[in-house]
């Protein structure tokens, strides 16, 4: 296998207890040939004298007095980078040793990949495995309503960044990953490695917990933002209730399932096809099924709500849904219900 240079782009915030861990997690990388990154923004604490405990000559510290924040930290980041490949890490996270390996294996023999994440775990808090979806059209789909992708996983291929003029936009301040996946989307195929490759530190100073209020907000203009590159404009209201949909929501009530067929509706006759149309139709027959089955409205009007506005995805016929849910009955899984 090729051995091209890859990047670590490593942002460093009053990370005193977990950078040492975390930086020498990539510095034992099997995958040799790197340069890390390691961008010290502001910090207040003993975050430097942790990072200089780590000896390795392919560590670049660039240190900036003030705090200038994520946002730009990466961005330097990008902009210094002179790898074939990109590399994201966190100040308080830890990479398995064969992590970049197994990523620059699979990039080198697909030209197509643009971005590479892999599977992940919790710990330090909770002991969750992150299983996202694999291939590029399932994850695309996925990104309609969840930022799925787990940012310190992810390899790029600086290409991409470079011919598109790609950054993190300042615009979306916790959700500029997110952002950043949507802008490539159209540009790239996109990938998720299969396997576990990171720990995923879980606690109480995480972002996505300190800022949840704000990331949720923004999270669903950028979920605008990619409707409307798939070619339907949606409203927030609208945004949300697909959400709901999207994470099989049983509690929508009958005037919510009616929006949402006509937002389907509009969705499918207006792809761009960044997205096939085919797996597009595919998963929301799925959640279709899923929702007649398990939802408490009355099961036909279900029926007749979905068949007044587009016949374009297949739907478990009344019989078929009708036998899953005897036998889902029969095995415990799901209570009886009068409808």
């Amino acid at each position: 296998m090729k051995t091209p240079l890859v990047s670590v782009i490593l942002p460093v915030y009053n990370s005193e207890l977990y950078i040492y861990d975390a930086l020498e997690s990539i510095v034992n990388q099997s995958y040799r040939n790197l340069e890390i990154l390691v961008i010290l923004n502001g910090t207040t604490d003993n975050s430097l004298l942790e990072i200089n405990k780590v000896k390795d000559n392919r560590i670049k510290l660039i240190n900036i007095s003030e705090s200038i924040g994520l946002i730009k930290s990466l961005n330097i980041g990008l902009s210094e980078s002179k790898g074939k490949y990109i590399a994201r890490m966190d100040a308080d996270d830890i990479a398995y040793p064969q992590r970049i390996e197994k990523q620059i294996e699979y990039l080198e023999s697909h030209d197509e990949v643009g971005l590479c994440a892999t599977w992940y775990k919790t710990f330090d808090g909770t002991n969750l495995i992150g299983k996202n979806k694999i291939k590029d059209q399932d994850i695309k789909i996925q990104l309609l309503h969840q930022c799925h992708i787990c940012h310190p996983t992810v390899i790029i291929r600086k290409s991409i960044i470079e011919e598109h003029s790609l950054r993190y936009a300042d615009k979306f301040p916790h959700s500029e990953d997110y952002a950043l996946w949507i802008e490539m989307v159209d540009k790239t195929n996109l990938y998720t490695y299969p396997e576990i490759l990171l720990q995923y530190r879980d606690h109480e100073n995480n972002i996505s917990k300190l800022e949840n209020d704000t990331q949720s907000k923004l999270s669903i203009e950028v979920k605008k933002w990619y409707f409307s590159k798939i070619g339907s404009t949606l409203t927030k209201d609208e945004i949300v209730l697909y959400t709901k949909f999207s994470y099989s929501d049983f509690t929508l009530t009958e005037k919510e399932i009616q929006v949402i067929n006509k937002i389907i509706a509009r969705v499918i006759d207006n792809n761009s096809n960044i997205i096939s149309s085919e797996k597009l139709k595919e998963y929301l027959s799925n959640k279709w099924n899923n929702l007649i089955l398990n939802s408490s409205c009355n099961k036909k009007l279900l029926y007749k709500i979905h068949s007044k506005s587009y016949t374009g995805i297949k739907l478990n016929s009344w019989n078929e849904n009708l036998k899953i849910n005897l036998k889902l009955i029969g095995k415990g899984i799901i209570k009886n219900k009068k409808h």
